[in-house]
C-alpha cells in the first residue's frame, strides 16, 4: 500500500514545510490543480513571494548559471540569469516552485541538486529566506517522466498527492464561479466522475480537474448540442461527456424554482430514477436565488427540510453548503458579507436544518 494525502491538505503540508524549511517533493497523476494548491500555500497564507522553473524545458546553465570570464581572462564563474537571479538576490521569504522536474533532463536534476541542497549557484549563496518545492508526475503517468535522480529525491519529502473533488468544489469550482450544473453533476455521482485520469499514447481523454476546468469553458462558449457533445468529450472523454449531456437535459427541463420559492410545501418532490439529478440540480438553483437576495430566501431552507424529511439529507447539506462557501468567497473579493449583512443563514428554516437533519453532515 501507498501512503499518499488528498489534495485538501496539501496546502497544509507545504505551508508547515516552507516554514521548517525543508524541501518538498510533490507527486501526482497529472491535471490535479497541483500549481494552484502551491499558489495558495505560499501567496495567500504565508504572503510570500512564488517564483517557477519549469524543469522539462530547462537547460543545466538555467539552474546553476551562465559561465562568464573574469575580465582578466585567468578565470570564469557562473552567474545566476532569470529566475535564479531573483532567487540569489531575494530579501524577503521567497520559494522557487521546479515544476516538471521528473520530466527534466538528469543533467538539470543534477544541477538542482546543488541548488537545494547546498544552496549555492556558482560563487552566489541563496539567501535564508529562500525555500524550495518540486513537482512532478509519476513514471506510470505516459507524461514523459524518465526518472528522477535518487539523490535528489534524498534531498526532499516526498509526498503523492489524490484527487479531491469537495477540496475542488470548495476552493477552486465556487471561487471562480464554475457552472452550477458542473458542481451538481460531481455531487451527483459521488465524485466518481470528477477524476478518472487514465494515461493513453493517443488523443483519449478521461476526467480530471483539469478536464473540468475546460467543460465549465465550454459550457460559457455556448456551442449548439451537437457541437457541444464533442467539445465534452475532447475534455473529458466520451464515456463521461454522455452522462453529462444526460445531467444537462435534465437541468434544463427542472421543476420551475419560482414556484418552490413562491410555496415550497405545494410542489411536488421529484421522484424516481432520475431525482437525484434534479435535486442536486434544484439544489444549486435554489442555493442562487438565495445568494442574489432573493426576498423568499426562508422558501429555499423550507425546500431543503422537506428533501431531508424525503430522505434526500445530501442536497439540503449541498445546498447549505453551497450558499455558505459562496457568501465566503464573495466576502474575499468585495469585502463584505452577504451574510453578515442579510442573515440568510440566520434564518429559522436554515437554523432548523443545521441543527438538526443536516448535523451530521454539516458539521
Amino acid at each position: 500500500m501507498k501512503f499518499t494525502i488528498p489534495m485538501g491538505q496539501l496546502s497544509e503540508v507545504c505551508v508547515k514545510y516552507l516554514k521548517a524549511n525543508v524541501n518538498l517533493l510533490i507527486t501526482s497523476s497529472p491535471g490535479l490543480g497541483k500549481t494552484a494548491k502551491i499558489k495558495q500555500a505560499v501567496e495567500e497564507t504565508l504572503g510570500w513571494d512564488l517564483l517557477f522553473l519549469h524543469g522539462v524545458i530547462c537547460d543545466p546553465t538555467d539552474v546553476k548559471g551562465f559561465p562568464f570570464v573574469s575580465k582578466d581572462g585567468k578565470s570564469a564563474t557562473f552567474l545566476p540569469a532569470g529566475v535564479m537571479h531573483q532567487l540569489v538576490t531575494a530579501t524577503k521569504p521567497t520559494v522557487l516552485f521546479i515544476d516538471d522536474v521528473g520530466q527534466s533532463p538528469q543533467s538539470v536534476q543534477a544541477a538542482t541538486m546543488q541548488v537545494i541542497w547546498d544552496r549555492i549557484i556558482g560563487d552566489h549563496k541563496i539567501p535564508d529566506c529562500v525555500r524550495f518545492i518540486l513537482a512532478s508526475n509519476r513514471r506510470q503517468d505516459k507524461a514523459g517522466v524518465g526518472g528522477i535522480l535518487s539523490t535528489l529525491t534524498d534531498r526532499c519529502v516526498p509526498i503523492e498527492v489524490t484527487p479531491d473533488h469537495e477540496d475542488w468544489i470548495t476552493e477552486y469550482a465556487i471561487p471562480n464561479d464554475v457552472d452550477h450544473r458542473i458542481v451538481s453533476f460531481i455531487k451527483k455521482t459521488m465524485g466518481e466522475s470528477f477524476y478518472e485520469f487514465k494515461a493513453a499514447s493517443d488523443f483519449t481523454k478521461s476526467p480530471t480537474a483539469r478536464g473540468w476546468e475546460l467543460v465549465d469553458k465550454t459550457l460559457k462558449a455556448d456551442f449548439n448540442p451537437g457541437v457541444r457533445k464533442v467539445c465534452l468529450a475532447g475534455c473529458i472523454g466520451e464515456p463521461r461527456a454522455v452522462e453529462f449531456e444526460a445531467h444537462l437535459r435534465v437541468c434544463d427541463n427542472l421543476p420551475n424554482y419560482e414556484d418552490i420559492l413562491d410555496d415550497p410545501d405545494a410542489v411536488e418532490m421529484p421522484g424516481g430514477p432520475s431525482c437525484s439529478h434534479i435535486l442536486y440540480a434544484l439544489a444549486m438553483v435554489l442555493a442562487r436565488a438565495v445568494l442574489a437576495n432573493d426576498s423568499r430566501f426562508e422558501s429555499a431552507f423550507r425546500w431543503a427540510e422537506r428533501m431531508c424529511e424525503d430522505g434526500h439529507a445530501e442536497q439540503a447539506a449541498f445546498m447549505v453548503h453551497f450558499i455558505d462557501q459562496t457568501d465566503k468567497a464573495n466576502a474575499k473579493k468585495t469585502k463584505t458579507w452577504t451574510q453578515a449583512k442579510d442573515g440568510h443563514l440566520l434564518g429559522t428554516a436554515c437554523a432548523r436544518l443545521i441543527a438538526g437533519p443536516i448535523a451530521h453532515i454539516f458539521n
